[in-house]
């Protein structure tokens, strides 16, 4: 009976899929088309050092933390609308480690943090990414904070540089 069930479901799946899979198709084309020609995007990424130290609370053991954040940035301009140009900032934490401060444990900052904000010369971002002991998993995450001053090219829409300061989570 319960192979039966699981047949339908598939079927009946499979109908359902076969009626809208088209219109889907043609929906999904429609608007990347347009939205390529209404928008104008450019690229630029820099590479920022970071090290810092996250200071552990309680029974937590302070973590040294270090590596390269990969800053990806999108700027955006919208002549549809008429608005401001937009920077999309992508910071992506994979190359950047910990180590306990006391037992050399390591740690992973498993982050990739996506920021839309509004295109100037300079820019200061905070945000908290997650790390934890790489032997015990997500479940012992704790946080940290990160402060990043970035520079643009506002009349290129790049990013030109910046810096970056790791420490505990004040939020």
């Amino acid at each position: 009976m319960k192979m039966h069930r699981a047949l339908f479901g598939l079927a009946a799946l499979s109908v359902v899929l076969a009626a809208v899979g088209p219109a889907l198709a043609q929906t999904t084309s429609a608007t990347t088309t347009s939205a390529s020609t209404t928008q104008q995007f450019v690229l630029s990424s820099v590479v920022i050092p970071v090290s810092g130290t996250i200071v552990g609370k309680g029974n937590d053991e302070s973590v040294a933390i270090s590596g390269n954040v990969v800053v990806l940035c999108t700027m955006v301009n919208d002549p549809t609308f008429s608005q401001p140009s937009s920077m999309r900032q992508v910071l992506d934490f994979s190359a950047v480690t910990g180590r306990g401060v006391k037992s050399g444990a390591l740690y992973s900052v498993p982050d990739i943090n996506i920021k839309i904000r509004p295109l100037q010369k300079s820019d200061s971002v905070q945000i908290t990414f997650p790390l934890f002991l790489a032997s015990s998993g997500m479940m012992t995450a704790r946080t940290g904070m990160a402060s990043f001053n970035l520079s643009y090219n506002a009349g290129q829409g790049k990013v030109t540089g910046g810096t970056a300061t790791i420490g505990s989570n004040t939020f």
